[in-house]
């Protein structure tokens, strides 16, 4: 008979004998029991979570204890702050999305003046590229129901009350 590797194995403050003895007790399988051991993770024997050790995050300053963590906090899904990890920016996480906006072209509609098209689009309430459609098309009908939108967006803009860069609105 060997001798027993794992004994006197201390998880989450409790000691146990050997690994028969604390599966028996985390009601886990004593293979689990060592090989946790051998990884290290014994704190997460019998807790229910498997699979790899959550690894820390930082964001801009922020310490999160997880990529989910992360997510949850800038409201994104945890595949773009694996892919903003991978990629070596994560301190894009929770950013917006700059993609093409280096192809971008201004557009003037009547008094209002956007970044993109799309951004027209989103601005005034019409679907996704109604007012590229509308220019490429010459559309009269497209193009004043465009333009009204525009004026209506420019009153509402004057109405809105101006702040200050401290927050404070203007007389």
């Amino acid at each position: 008979m060997t001798a027993r590797r794992h004994t006197n194995l201390t998880i989450r403050g409790a000691t146990y004998r050997d690994a028969d003895h604390a599966a028996a007790e985390l009601n886990v399988h004593p293979v689990t029991v060592r090989a946790h051991a051998r990884a290290g993770t014994l704190h997460r024997c019998g807790a229910g979570s498997s699979g790899v050790e959550p690894t820390p995050v930082r964001v801009r300053g922020l310490d999160f204890a997880s990529a989910e963590a992360a997510a949850a906090h800038f409201g994104v899904h945890i595949q773009v702050v694996y892919r903003r990890l991978v990629d070596g920016r994560p301190d894009d996480i929770g950013l917006p999305n700059a993609r093409g906006q280096h192809i971008a072209k201004p557009v003037v509609i009547g008094p209002v003046s956007f970044r993109s098209m799309r951004d027209a689009d989103r601005a005034l309430g019409f679907g996704k590229d109604y007012v590229q459609k509308a220019f490429k098309r010459n559309s009269k009908p497209m193009l004043e129901r465009i333009f009204a939108a525009a004026m209506r967006y420019s009153e509402i803009a004057a109405k809105r009350p101006s702040t200050s860069s401290n927050g404070v609105s203007a007389p």
